[in-house]
Parts: structure tokens; sequence; C-alpha cells
């Protein structure tokens, strides 16, 4: 296997993992007052059992680091996956920020970790949520751009204003 190829593949579970973060969860890097250091901590709230098992096995795929999954049945999500691993959180927010309701689309190396990034987001943020979603525009003209240069469109890639999705 090529260098290239081993990086990609070592790098689709970070692009669906950050997808599955942006579209239902959140990553924070903050200092605790009553502690020393910065405290790092990912969490993630599915609908479905399945996908914290997905999002699990490709956290401990990448980062040989296993979530913690808890049934959170009665209240608003169905289940939460915290992890406190200051490498992994790094590494995640190095890609791009998560915050909890706003975030800059992220930049990856290669189209296969864009378009698992564009799957993972839109499982939770589509597939798996049961209330009706509003995505933002930034992100449907991302998503525009990223199907067009994969068609091969180029004067979908020339439109200085492209149309929502």
């Amino acid at each position: 296997m090529s260098n290239q190829m081993l990086k990609m593949a070592q790098d689709l579970p970070l692009a669906r993992i950050h997808g599955w973060l942006a579209g239902d969860g959140h990553a924070d890097a903050r200092v605790e007052p009553d502690k020393h250091g910065v405290h790092y901590e990912l969490r993630f709230f599915p609908d479905s059992k399945k996908l914290a098992g997905l999002f699990a096995l490709n956290f401990r795929k990448r980062f040989r680091v296993r979530p913690h999954i808890h049934d959170t049945r009665g209240t608003e999500e169905c289940y939460a996956v915290r992890v406190r691993n200051v490498t992994a959180c790094r590494l995640i927010l190095s890609v791009a920020p998560l915050g909890r309701h706003t975030w800059p689309i992220p930049s990856f190396g290669y189209e296969e970790e864009h378009v698992q990034w564009i799957k993972s987001y839109y499982h939770c943020a589509c597939l798996e949520s049961t209330q009706p979603v509003s995505l933002s525009r930034e992100i449907g003209i991302w998503v525009q751009s990223l199907l067009a240069e994969r068609r091969g469109d180029s004067q979908s890639r020339r439109q200085t204003n492209p149309q929502p999705v």
C-alpha cells in the first residue's frame, strides 16, 4: 500500500468522526477553574445504539481509545458517547473547531474524506433525527461545490453565487 493510500485509510475514520460530531455532538477544550490545565472532551448524542457503536468502532480504529457509551433513554437523546483524550481531541479540533452551535466547514486533503464527512454529518443531522432539520446556506453551497467537482462540472465551480441545495 502506498504512503498516500495508507494516510487516506487512517484519515477516513477521522473525517467520519468529525462529521458525526458536527451533526450531533461537540468538542471542547476549556480551562477548568478548580483544576490545572485544559480539559478536553468530546460528546456525541446519537439517536440509535447502532450509530453509537459505529462512532465507537471508528474512534477505536483511529485513536486506539474506547469511548464511553451511556444509554440515556428517558432524556432528550437516546445515547451519550463521551471521550476524554487530549491527543484525539486536539487532532479533531485541528481539522475544524466544533462548537455547540457554530463551526467552520472542515478542509481535508482527499475527496473521499469530504464524502465520508458529508455522509456522517447527514446521517446524524437528517437520517437519525426526528426533528425538522435546518442546514446553513454555507453547508449547502459547500456540498453543492463538492458534488459539482465530483461530477467534473466546471460550470458550477465557476459560479460566484451558487444557489443553495
